[in-house]
């Protein structure tokens, strides 16, 4: 791929937040999962799992939790300066509501090696224990 034709494909890549009242294939959603697995992942550890939702009523659900959540974060005092970003977050749950299908993507926890070193490491050795608290907002 030339650098012309990567810079045309970010630039015109778009976010559709009102979608036809029309089913996606099964096999089309598939097919987009399959290339999302091609995408650079940590250590290759490929950690994480795809789900295809298609249901009406799973996806009404995910939208009420996401609005519900995104309601009681911005009563919360500290989130004043927040409230902004928390009502963003609560329209998210509005766009998707109508979607025809939803690929939800989660990730299991990954941790390097040296990560996994330092933890064991860091219950009998006091210098491991200091490097594993500087690192625990990370892991």
């Amino acid at each position: 791929m030339e650098l012309t034709d990567l810079a045309n494909l970010i630039k015109s890549r778009r976010s559709i937040h009102k979608w036809k009242d029309k089913e996606v294939s099964v096999e089309l959603l598939k097919q987009a999962v399959e290339l999302a697995v091609w995408a650079p992942n940590a250590g290759g550890m490929q950690n994480w799992h795809f789900y295809i939702i298609v249901n009406r009523d799973t996806i009404n659900a995910m939208a009420d939790a996401v609005q519900a959540n995104a309601v009681h974060v911005a009563s919360w005092l500290e989130a004043d300066n927040l409230s902004e970003a928390a009502a963003k977050w609560g329209e998210g749950a509005v766009r998707f509501r109508n979607a025809p299908a939803v690929i939800v993507v989660a990730a299991d926890q990954y941790f390097m090696p040296a990560d996994k070193i330092i933890m064991a490491r860091a219950e009998t050795d006091a210098k491991a224990k200091e490097i594993r608290f500087s690192l625990k907002r990370f892991i």
